[in-house]
């Protein structure tokens, strides 16, 4: 059975696929997730900035609503974003999986 192409084949694919697919995966979603929290932040700054000194949502730095107004309008890009790069994600999972499988 170890003798056979096949055999290592689908062993690479195994392992290709474990990480590879993982990483394809959690991209889109963290997108999403993060432009979720984004959009949410003019109601979640308050307690936030209270909670933690020094608060920062992406690249802007959290002070006040109009800063979370901000956050919200990037909260926004990055949604979409997740949601643009779902579908190419998966995709690109196929295409690996068909070239490491020979099919």
């Amino acid at each position: 059975m170890l003798r056979r192409h096949s055999t290592w084949r689908d062993w690479a694919w195994a392992q290709i696929s474990l990480l590879a697919s993982w990483f394809l995966a959690v991209v889109p979603l963290l997108l999403f997730a993060m432009g979720l929290f984004g959009i949410l932040m003019p109601v979640l700054w308050d307690p936030w900035v209270s909670t933690w000194d020094n608060s920062w949502y992406g690249f802007i730095r959290l002070e006040n609503a109009r800063s979370a107004n901000w956050a919200a309008g990037l909260g926004v890009g990055w949604l979409l974003l997740g949601l643009w790069i779902g579908p190419h994600a998966l995709r690109a999972q196929a295409k690996l999986a068909r070239a490491v499988l020979g099919r």
